[in-house]
């Protein structure tokens, strides 16, 4: 039976990210104005803004205007209840409650860039605020830590710069080096190279599908590196997780990979 508290607290938080996702490119506050149509402006009441409920009870629709609300509303909420869903431990309050809402962040982050390829540093350091609670905690190797915080943005930044070199132009953005050090300190090393396997995977799938679209030259196509970037981790976070491991034995691999990298790394 599903816990009912980290769904509400899920959706309430989705709802924030939502706040977060279209009024920080435009560099609005996210305090006021309060929640309002997009379109006719209206203020909406509190039973207006009931995360999903209304979005359902509305059918889609503004209720002033009936302009139609954007599906991405009920998805992202959706998106982080199910995340605090997977993570959720009343045994460890405080580790959850940080990656509960570093994993929000970085949900924004991944979206925004996904819109407008941009990387957002006030999201990046919420982040990388909230995760450390994760990381420091008792018996943590802090050179794991540290390497995977050298090695990710490292990593990404010489492959920017080889790449540089070939076409002659940047591909990449800081804000892609800033995100590797806030998911490498987190990950660690290998986890981190894994990573960025599923983000490239996930980057090539939408420069082919992009560039078919758009019926333009494969160069003109940008790729959102940094939603990339957060899906592996949180999917490598999501198939890390014990019942998928005890599941499916390959996972194990992984996890024996990863736990003896970290026991290298401690003997430095």
């Amino acid at each position: 039976m599903i816990n009912i508290i980290p769904v509400v607290f899920g959706l309430i938080i989705g709802s924030f990210v939502n706040v977060l996702i279209f009024r920080l490119p435009s560099n609005a506050s996210i305090v006021r104005p309060a929640s309002h149509c997009l379109v006719c402006q209206n203020k909406l009441k509190w039973w207006l803004n009931i995360p999903v409920i209304s979005f359902i009870i509305l059918r889609g629709k503004c209720s002033f205007c009936s302009h139609k609300i954007s599906l991405q509303y009920p998805l992202i909420e959706l998106a982080c209840a199910g995340i605090f869903i997977l993570i959720f431990d009343i045994s460890r309050p405080f580790i959850t409650a940080g990656l509960c809402l570093s994993f929000s962040f970085l949900l924004a982050i991944a979206v925004i860039d996904l819109r407008h390829f941009i990387i957002h540093h006030s999201l990046l350091a919420a982040a990388f605020i909230c995760l450390l609670p994760t990381v420091l905690r008792p018996g943590f190797i802090w050179q794991y830590h540290v390497a995977g915080m050298i090695f990710c943005p490292g990593f990404i930044w010489l492959v920017s710069q080889s790449v540089k070199l070939m076409n002659k132009r940047d591909n990449l953005g800081g804000g892609d080096i800033l995100l590797g050090i806030v998911i490498g300190v987190y990950l660690g090393p290998y986890l981190s190279m894994l990573m960025y396997s599923l983000a490239s995977i996930l980057g090539i799938g939408y420069w082919l599908l992009a560039s078919k679209a758009k019926e333009a030259g494969k160069d003109s196509v940008p790729i959102p590196f940094g939603t990339g970037m957060v899906t592996g981790m949180l999917v490598l976070e999501i198939l890390l997780l014990p019942p998928f491991v005890s599941s499916f034995k390959f996972l194990e691999i992984i996890v024996f990979t990863d736990q003896f990298v970290a026991e290298m790394l401690s003997l430095l």
